[in-house]
């Protein structure tokens, strides 16, 4: 008898994925996973992964923001995503926002130590997956807006902390560029308040998450070029080939007439997680993150 392994039917991970016994029977099931959180799921859905195809990220985002939000009974069928349409955060300041938000009731409004795992609670930030997440993280980091504690294993995790006693963010509103969008009467609380990108802390004292950079197809193509010539001449050939195989197959998506910023931006993440630790390379490090936050300008 063969035995088929139960997976998250929105994650699509069997890691520490369990069915949460209640006793009763109906036609949906609460579920537990790791990086989903709880939620209830209707059974077809748990049989048949396929109904929750999507934007599966951004579902299982949705589902831990519910649970730190004191919701753990969400109940996800197939006709989710319209359901939480317009709830999520898709974009670079929006996925920022979600990171410290859930710092932030995590922490219970301080600046106390918070573990977190990127090989597994990446969904806090509606990450594709841990790399994104990580370089997120070190954004933040640069803004100053968190500090990393300390860099565990898998199994001790990242202890990440809010560099301000609060925060205060308007949930669920993503006009960023909307005047007065969350106010806070609170010493020290960070409140959205400007243009795009900008996390206010004071009378003219803003921290900018994400900056307006100009970029374009080809400053990425020359900056890719010299990480592969730099690659192929300084680094032992199998990890030269790793980073050549993602930079050709960046340049194959940007040769196309629309790229898909998705998969830039994935394999741009991947990328700059290997050079930021590669010696020779670690000085394109900072030009590459600036074109990948550039995106929307290629």
């Amino acid at each position: 008898m063969t035995t088929v392994e139960q997976k998250c039917p929105v994650c699509l991970n069997a890691d520490r994925f369990e069915i949460v016994p209640l006793g009763t029977k109906e036609d949906s099931v609460h579920v537990s996973c790791r990086r989903c959180g709880r939620y209830k799921v209707d059974s077809l859905c748990l049989a048949d992964p396929k109904l929750l195809d999507g934007d599966r990220h951004l579902l299982s985002g949705f589902l831990r923001h519910e649970n730190i939000n004191g919701n753990p009974r969400y109940y996800v069928r197939s006709n989710v995503y319209s359901e939480i349409k317009g709830k999520t955060a898709d974009d670079f300041d929006g996925k920022c926002l979600a990171i410290l938000d859930f710092l932030f009731k995590e922490s219970g409004g301080s600046n106390r130590e918070v573990k977190l795992h990127p090989t597994t609670e990446y969904p806090v930030g509606y990450c594709f997956d841990g790399r994104e997440f990580v370089h997120l993280v070190n954004e933040l980091r640069e803004s100053k807006l968190l500090e990393i504690v300390h860099c565990g294993t898998e199994a001790e995790g990242w202890g990440l902390r809010l560099k301000t006693r609060g925060i205060d963010i308007a949930s669920g509103k993503r006009n960023f560029g909307e005047d007065n969008m969350a106010q806070s009467k609170n010493v020290n609380n960070f409140t959205i308040n400007g243009p795009v990108g900008a996390l206010q802390s004071g009378v003219g004292s803003v921290a900018h998450v994400i900056q307006n950079v100009s970029g374009n197809k080809e400053d990425l193509l020359k900056i890719l070029a010299e990480i592969r010539d730099t690659a192929q001449k300084k680094l032992p050939t199998e990890k030269s080939s790793q980073i050549v195989t993602l930079v050709d197959d960046t340049r194959e998506e940007l040769a196309l007439p629309d790229p898909n910023r998705r998969k830039l931006s994935e394999r741009l993440s991947a990328l700059g997680n290997i050079i930021q630790t590669t010696d020779s390379l670690v000085n394109l490090y900072g030009p590459l993150m600036t074109l990948l936050k550039s995106l929307g300008n290629i």
